[in-house]
């Protein structure tokens, strides 16, 4: 994961490691599982709902990304912020 910039995955803890180490992740929401890890509503990704928009999504990511480094999260106040976000009604 260390060596990649964008992640995309449907649902799986991949996704949420990679959020960890700052990378970005886009979260394809096709999934029946798609509600139990709902990474967009824990701000951890970029979500898209349609197949047709990844390459978009990849693309905007890409474009916002160039000459930019990856900056590594503190573990716990990421932790945090997902179960708030978890938590809220």
């Amino acid at each position: 994961l260390k060596h990649t910039d964008i992640v995309v995955v449907t649902s799986s803890t991949v996704g949420y490691q990679a959020y960890l180490l700052g990378l970005k992740v886009i979260s394809v929401e096709l999934s029946v599982f798609s509600k139990d890890m709902p990474y967009e509503k824990f701000g951890m990704s970029t979500a898209v709902t349609d197949l047709n928009d990844l390459e978009n999504a990849i693309e905007n990511i890409t474009n916002k990304n160039n000459g930019v480094k990856k900056k590594v999260q503190n573990a716990t106040a990421a932790i945090s912020r997902i179960v708030d976000n978890i938590l809220e009604p």
